[in-house]
């Protein structure tokens, strides 16, 4: 059974070097993962909007928030220190 894995492992990168030698090949792979992260993007914006419309908070809004609260972590932390250098 390793054999096997092993057979096709090096089948696979095979096939691979020769994909990635094709500039047309390559270019192609390319575009279809743009369209891909392009399409991706909109789906999510789409989501979002649709979830916002309904009330709820969305993805986005939860890494908005989670930035949010890591800036104000930051801000306690660096007030805290000062007051400690402050303090007689």
């Amino acid at each position: 059974m390793a054999s096997l894995g092993k057979s096709a492992k090096r089948l696979g990168l095979r096939a691979a070097e020769k994909v990635m030698q094709n500039e047309t090949a390559m270019s192609a792979i390319v575009q279809a993962v743009t369209r891909a992260q392009k399409g991706k993007a909109a789906l999510d914006r789409l989501q979002d909007g649709i979830l916002n419309a309904l009330g709820f908070a969305s993805r986005g809004d939860f890494k908005a928030l989670g930035k949010r609260i890591s800036a104000l972590k930051r801000q306690l932390r660096e007030i805290g220190e000062r007051l400690d250098r402050s303090a007689p």
